[in-house]
């Protein structure tokens, strides 16, 4: 999973073919800090994945789980409980 994640991040900002072989290395070669953690006990969903990325300055976080075996839901931005169907193009914004 973290693998994807990592795919998906570097991909967007690189620009450069990222794969699930090479995206921990990149990440290393940039001073890219990954952290994985696991809970035993979920609270509130039996899967969860939550993804904070963040510079010195800044942060942000996402949170996303499945409802049966293909169903993705968003369920948390920043740490604001939401219910988003992760399809199509999606404008987020903070006011």
């Amino acid at each position: 999973m973290t693998a994807a994640v990592l795919c998906g991040v570097l991909g967007h900002f690189l620009g450069q073919q990222v794969n699930y072989v090479n995206a921990a290395f990149l990440a290393r070669e940039r001073g890219i800090r990954v952290v994985e953690r696991q809970q035993q006990d979920p609270e509130d969903y039996a899967s969860l994945i939550e993804v904070e990325i963040g510079t010195e300055s800044q942060r942000g976080r996402v949170a996303g789980t499945l409802f049966g075996r293909d169903d993705a839901h968003i369920v948390s931005i920043d740490n604001f409980a939401i219910e988003a169907v992760p399809e199509g193009h999606m404008l987020l914004f903070s006011n």
